[in-house]
């Protein structure tokens, strides 16, 4: 490798850390603003991290979660949703722990409009099997009950054609 390599690669790499702590401290930046209840700064350090790490799993996090606390439902799902389409595979244990705790209540509370408009959070929230199963679970003692009334009219007729049996002997 000529000087001229080696000298570049050193900078490219003394850039790329410093982009790095540059990243970080934007991402603490908003995390600290957002734990204040300070959204519109926190908001403004995510663009921050966001503009120099597109790929900042956490920064997109934290802003559907304000989105949330902003009472801006819509534009916090779809953020949701660009994650879990896009990053699913790169998400870590605690970005995953972290989307669950941030969409569980809406999973609840919009499970319609969720499973129509937001088939990866649907998908993460196990919306898909959810729902039969619930049904299953909820119309079980109803399935139950209809077995018994239809078996009540063969259990009368062979009760019937059991006495006509007897009555004949």
């Amino acid at each position: 490798m000529s000087k001229w390599h080696k000298k570049n690669a050193k900078t490219a790499s003394v850039d790329e850390t410093k982009r790095k702590l540059v990243v970080q401290m934007a991402d603490e930046e908003s995390y600290a603003y957002f734990m204040s209840g300070d959204y519109e700064r926190a908001t403004q350090w995510v663009d921050n991290t966001l503009r120099l790490a597109p790929q900042h799993l956490g920064a997109r996090i934290l802003l559907a979660r304000i989105c949330f606390l902003e009472e801006r439902t819509s534009d916090g799902l779809a953020i949701a949703e660009f994650v879990l389409k896009n990053y699913a595979a790169s998400l870590s244990a605690e970005d995953k722990e972290e989307l669950a705790e941030v969409l569980d209540c809406y999973g609840t509370t919009k499970e319609d409009e969720i499973r129509a408009g937001y088939p990866a959070i649907a998908r993460f929230l196990q919306l898909d099997d959810a729902a039969p199963k619930a049904q299953t679970e909820a119309f079980q003692p109803l399935a139950q009950q209809v077995q018994r009334i239809e078996a009540q009219p063969v259990q009368q007729m062979q009760l019937s054609q059991q006495s006509a049996a007897d009555d004949e002997k």
